[in-house]
């Protein structure tokens, strides 16, 4: 039986590197924790699609996720989130992971519904898929992890 963890990560401002160019929008994230990287990727997505700064937490949503692998748990957990904002038009602000094992993921993502008016202009976003994340050891930082995503193809 895996090893779960309950999680609650203090709170810090998401920092990305921000790629956006003719062909591709999407962002690099680094983390010390592979838990960190994943928070701080769907945070990193909402925070293109509209300013966490503009988000509050007045409501609360949970969600799982399961995969064979933690890239393809990346993915899930993305597009999970992109999800929620389709049918719900639901905004993460701040993520909680309720159990995490590389392999499934149940967290409580705090944030509100999607207002025009208060959250201004959004990005639309495809979903992700196998060659729009890349992930593992960070290659210029000792002791941290990265994920490169490639969230929107702009034509």
């Amino acid at each position: 039986m895996p090893f779960l963890y309950n999680i609650t990560m203090p709170e810090r401002q998401v920092a990305y590197q921000s790629i956006e160019n003719k062909k591709h929008l999407g962002f690099i994230v680094t983390a010390p924790s592979w838990q960190r990287l994943y928070v701080d990727s769907a945070l990193a997505m909402t925070d293109k699609m509209v300013s966490l700064d503009l988000i509050l937490e007045r409501d609360k949503k949970t969600i799982t996720v399961t995969e064979a692998n933690p890239k393809a748990l990346m993915i899930s957990l993305l597009n999970a989130v992109l999800e929620l904002f389709e049918k719900d038009q639901f905004l993460a602000k701040r993520i909680v992971f309720n159990e995490f094992d590389g392999k499934k993921i149940t967290a409580i993502l705090f944030g509100e519904k999607y207002v025009a008016v208060r959250h201004g202009y959004r990005t639309d976003l495809k979903s992700s898929n196998e060659k729009a994340v890349e992930m593992g050891d960070s290659p210029t930082e000792p002791n941290q992890f990265y994920a490169k995503v490639t969230i929107h193809h702009l034509d």
